[in-house]
């Protein structure tokens, strides 16, 4: 069957969760990124590549909304924003949950106008140009059920509704199969959005898990984490039940240093998802890097790409790296400023976090380094490791509690410095430090425990 109009829906996952969804009278991107993310451990998708250079890819000629699902920076890119805001004359307005924490809009204040930033609550309709938009909350953390030590609304998804049909984008969000059947199911039903044309839903493992640990076989944990988010993948789409479900976000590779690890990041090729849906015959996918989408009155028609921008993120080379830190670092001082930031750290530790502290199962080591630390045969290099620190270990709990799990977490000594300065997000650094962890059991709030640390700074 032919599309029989001129003016349909035509939708482009370009990379990770950034997708364009545009009609003849309005365009939307969904958390574009060009640039490289995790304070440079994620491999750029297109630094060379311009704003004016995707708009005629995709043959649009601007862009009227930006969708912005969270913070974290291969969903907000500050450079590409920017990059956005001094090329198109008329300003994009950039559309984000109401959160109840004020740190997420008030980053993006710092690169946009703040009379062009719309805060949406959730699951309310807003009518953006010729479409609508509607964005669902965070309901649990993703990879483990957390002990709601710490409250975890930092993600989103969002539902477009354009003449067309409904396009669903789970973006990280990660809900659990029990959150589709108790939630999010009789939500898209109770707004009318349960008719869905295309869903986009996570299919990887994004995480520093298995490659950046040692203690553990990793290519097996990989394929084991593989089959898992793959399951979890087409559950989703049994659940949505779309017309196509297409593989999106947390698609990347890593960049030099840390590119020797990419073997054993969870994330499915396109032949790996192939393969898998000879179990799930009843779901139809779509290669996003190969498929041009069109939606017209309900039908969804795909088509190949013909457009030239890159399918895969560009590892540099080792003479052009964005870290935010040196490689190697010589200066003789590092020690003892490493020693001095732990003595400002724990003296400041408010109480206020004492009960998040308390309850944590697992003693958090951490082993900085004067330079990147790597995986040499297995294990991690400690030829250049300058001081060890115990997790607030100078601190008396206010209760006792069994601590079964040890954690030993290998950085370099001036990112540390960055961190405890509160210049670096922990959530970013995860990617950067490398991990031992005995017995392997994973506490999610250990480590966030960890990015709470710009509350205290």
């Amino acid at each position: 069957m032919e599309l029989v109009s001129d003016n349909h829906t035509k939708v482009y996952n370009l990379n990770n969760s950034f997708v364009s969804i545009s009609d003849s009278n309005t365009t939307l991107w969904m958390d574009p990124l060009k640039f490289n993310a995790n304070l440079g451990a994620w491999a750029a998708w297109g630094e060379n590549i311009s704003f004016t250079d995707i708009l005629a890819n995709i043959n649009v000629t601007q862009v009227d909304y930006i969708y912005i699902s969270h913070l974290h920076t291969d969903h907000f890119d500050k450079c590409f924003l920017a990059e956005i805001i001094k090329t198109q004359k008329k300003i994009p307005y950039i559309i984000v949950k109401a959160f109840d924490s004020k740190r997420f809009i008030n980053q993006i204040k710092k690169v946009w106008p703040e009379e062009y930033i719309i805060e949406v609550e959730e699951y309310s309709l807003l009518q953006i140009g010729t479409m609508e938009i509607c964005i669902f909350p965070q309901i649990s953390t993703s990879s483990a059920q957390s002990e709601t030590l710490i409250d975890y609304d930092l993600d989103t998804s969002a539902i477009v509704k354009t003449k067309d049909g409904i396009v669903f984008n789970e973006v990280d969000n990660p809900y659990s199969l029990i959150d589709y059947d108790d939630i999010v199911s009789p939500k898209l039903k109770e707004l009318g959005l349960e008719e869905i044309s295309i869903a986009f839903a996570g299919y990887s493992g994004a995480s520093p898990y298995p490659q950046c640990h040692v203690n553990i076989n990793r290519a097996e944990e990989n394929e084991r984490i593989k089959k898992i988010t793959l399951s979890r993948f087409f559950e989703v789409g049994r659940k949505l039940k779309p017309q196509y479900l297409i593989p999106a976000g947390g698609s990347y590779k890593l960049d030099y240093p840390f590119d020797y690890q990419n073997n054993y990041i969870s994330v499915p090729t396109i032949e790996e998802i192939i393969k898998f849906n000879e179990n799930y015959n009843d779901v139809s996918i779509i290669d996003p890097m190969s498929s041009l989408i069109n939606i017209d009155k309900g039908d969804v028609r795909i088509e190949l790409r013909k457009d030239i921008l890159p399918r895969a993120p560009q590892i540099k080379d080792n003479y052009n790296n964005n870290l935010p830190y040196k490689l190697k670092c010589d200066r003789s001082s590092l020690k003892n400023e490493i020693i001095d930031m732990i003595d400002r750290i724990e003296k400041n530790f408010p109480p206020k976090l004492g009960d998040i502290y308390n309850n944590l199962r697992t003693n958090i080591t951490i082993m900085t380094h004067s330079e990147i630390p790597i995986i040499d045969k297995d294990q991690i290099s400690t030829d250049k490791l300058l001081y060890q620190w115990n997790l607030f270990g100078k601190i008396s709990p206010t209760k006792t509690i069994k601590r079964d799990v040890q954690l030993d977490i290998h950085i370099s000594g001036e990112a540390f410095l960055k961190w405890g300065a509160g210049e670096l997000s922990w959530n970013e650094l995860i990617y950067h430090a490398l991990y031992n962890r005995k017995p392997d059991i994973y506490e999610p709030d250990a480590l966030m425990f960890l990015n709470l640390y710009k509350e205290w700074n």
